[in-house]
């Protein structure tokens, strides 16, 4: 039962953190991988 006490607590922290340091919304840069196969890439 603490376990899941602390995980609560930590996300609140987080997210108090990311208030605090992130203007919302903002630009993201997002990354994909994909096998280096020709047909993946063109899906």
């Amino acid at each position: 039962m603490s376990t899941d006490k602390n995980t609560e607590e930590f996300y609140k922290k987080l997210k108090g953190r990311l208030v605090e340091t992130t203007l919302w919304p903002s630009e993201y840069l997002y990354k994909f991988i994909v096998p280096s196969d020709n047909q993946k890439i063109a899906e």
